[in-house]
C-alpha cells in the first residue's frame, strides 16, 4: 500500500512537469494595416491586432514618414488606446501633392511588429500667402499697400488675388469693420480714418490646381495720423461733409465754408456758399435755415414768433422777432450759451471762434478764410444787406450784446444785438 501511494505522487509530478515544458513561449504580436484616407492635409487610419503573441499589447499605433517607405518607431507614429483589437488614428498636418507611407505597429514584452504599408498621396495644396504686411506712411491723405509673399506647393503660376480691408478702434477688440468699396492692394486713407487702425484680408489665388487660397490678414497698422483735410458730421439732422482750410494769416484750422453751406465760396457773393444765419448762442434746431435763390435773394425756411424762449436750447424752429430792449430770443438774457458751451452748432472738436481769433484774423480774413456776403437776418425778421454785408458771430458777449465779424466794413468787429441773425464760420479747437 505505501508503495503504490509513492508512485502516484511521482506521476503527478512528471505530468505537472511534462506539461509545462510544452507551452510555447510569447513572440512579437501580429497586426494589420488600416485603409488610410486623406483629406485636407488630415489622414486617417488604424489597424487591427490578429495575435497579441500571448503577451499583453504595450503600445499600438501608425508609423509614417514622407521619405522612408517602411516607416518605423524612428519615424513619426501615433500612440492610440485600443478598442478590443483595433485601433484607429487622426493625423493633421500633411503637406499637400505629397507621397506619405503608412504602417501600422503593435508592442508587446518581446518587441514591436509591423503590419503592411499603405501608400497615400496628399491632394493638391491650395496656395497661400505668407508673410503679409502694409507698406506705407500711416497718415491720413496717404496711399498704402497691402503686401505678401505668394506661395504654392506645386508651383502653379499666381493670379490676381483679392483684397479687403478693414478699419477698427484699436488693434485688440476684434476684427473690425469691412470699409465699404475697399477691395483693391491700394488704399488711400480717408480723414475719417483719423486715429484708427487698419489691416487688410488677402485671398491669394493660383492659375491652376487648388485655385483659391484661405484669408489671411495682415497685421493692424496705426493708429492712424496726419492732419485731417474734411471733417464728417451731423447738422440739422443729416451727415455732411465739410473740409478744411488752414488761415494764411495765423495758421489757425477753419472750416472751410459756413455751417449751412452747400461749398465752400468760390467769391464772396456766391450764394451757394452763404449758409445759414443763426441767433447768438441758439443750436441748429431750424430756425437759421435759409433758401437762397442767388447772390441778392435769401428766403427764411421756418415761421417766426414774438415769444420769447424760456430755454437756451428751445424746442422750435421759429425765429424769434424782437422790437424792444434786451433785445434776445431767451428770456432771461444771459450769456451762458456759447460760452460755457463753445462748441454750438459746431462740430465735436471745433466751436464759434471768440473775440480774439477773428482780431487776430483781420481784414485778411476775408481771403485767407474765404467769407461770403450772405448779409443778415435783422431782429425783427427780414434779410437785409444780402450780396453786400457778411457777418459773423463771435462767441465772445452775452448780457444784449455781443461781438460780430463784419466783412463789408474790413474785418472790423462790431457789437449787434443777441437776436439778429448772422453766419456762423467754426474754427478747430
Amino acid at each position: 500500500m505505501k508503495v503504490r501511494l509513492v508512485f502516484a505522487s511521482a506521476l503527478l509530478i512528471c505530468v505537472s512537469a511534462c506539461k509545462k515544458e510544452s507551452d510555447p513561449p510569447p513572440v512579437a504580436p501580429l497586426v494589420a494595416t488600416s485603409p488610410v484616407t486623406v483629406s485636407g492635409g488630415v489622414a486617417t487610419g488604424g489597424g487591427e491586432i490578429t495575435d497579441d503573441g500571448r503577451s499583453p499589447i504595450t503600445a499600438a499605433g501608425l508609423a509614417w514618414s514622407s521619405t522612408n517607405t517602411a516607416p518605423t518607431l524612428a519615424d513619426d507614429t501615433t500612440k492610440n488606446a485600443l478598442s478590443g483589437k483595433t485601433f484607429t488614428a487622426t493625423i493633421a498636418g500633411l503637406e499637400p501633392s505629397t507621397t506619405y507611407y503608412f504602417r501600422a505597429y503593435a508592442t508587446n514584452a518581446v518587441g514591436t511588429a509591423y503590419g503592411e504599408v499603405v501608400t497615400v498621396n496628399t491632394e493638391n495644396g491650395s496656395p497661400e500667402a505668407r508673410n503679409t504686411g502694409i507698406e506705407g506712411n500711416a497718415n491720413i491723405t496717404n496711399k498704402i499697400k497691402a503686401t505678401f509673399t505668394y506661395f504654392d506647393h506645386e508651383g502653379d503660376a499666381q493670379a490676381p488675388g483679392t483684397y479687403q480691408w478693414y478699419v477698427a478702434n484699436d488693434s485688440t477688440s476684434g476684427p473690425g469693420t469691412a470699409i465699404s468699396g475697399a477691395t483693391d492692394s491700394i488704399y488711400t486713407i480717408p480723414a475719417a480714418d483719423q486715429g484708427k487702425f487698419l489691416r487688410a484680408a488677402i485671398t491669394p489665388k493660383a492659375e491652376g490646381g487648388s485655385t483659391t487660397g484661405a484669408v489671411a490678414y495682415t497685421p493692424w497698422m496705426g493708429p492712424i495720423g496726419g492732419e485731417p483735410t474734411s471733417v464728417t458730421f451731423m447738422y440739422n439732422g443729416e451727415e455732411v461733409t465739410y473740409g478744411i482750410i488752414t488761415s494764411t494769416t495765423t495758421g489757425k484750422k477753419w472750416l472751410d465754408r459756413n455751417l449751412g453751406a452747400k461749398q465752400a465760396a468760390t467769391s464772396p457773393t456766391d450764394h451757394l456758399a452763404y449758409g445759414d444765419l443763426f441767433q447768438w448762442g441758439r443750436p441748429a434746431d431750424g430756425h437759421q435755415l435759409i433758401n437762397w435763390t442767388s447772390s441778392t435773394e435769401g428766403t427764411p425756411v421756418n415761421g417766426t414768433t414774438e415769444t420769447r424762449f424760456n430755454s437756451n436750447i428751445p424746442n422750435s424752429s421759429s425765429f424769434v422777432i424782437t422790437n424792444a430792449p434786451p433785445y434776445d430770443w431767451v428770456e432771461p438774457s444771459n450769456s451762458n450759451r456759447w460760452i460755457t458751451q463753445p462748441m454750438g452748432p459746431c462740430p465735436i472738436g471745433w466751436h464759434v471762434p471768440t473775440e480774439s481769433e477773428w482780431d487776430a484774423e483781420g481784414i485778411e480774413a476775408i481771403t485767407a478764410i474765404k467769407l461770403t456776403n450772405a448779409g443778415q437776418r435783422f431782429f425783427s425778421g427780414p434779410v437785409l444787406l444780402i450780396g453786400s454785408n457778411g457777418l459773423y458771430w463771435s462767441s465772445s458777449g452775452g448780457g444784449g450784446t455781443v461781438q460780430h465779424f463784419l466783412v463789408s466794413s474790413g474785418g472790423t468787429p462790431n457789437v449787434q444785438t443777441l437776436s439778429s441773425g448772422y453766419s456762423v464760420r467754426c474754427i478747430r479747437d
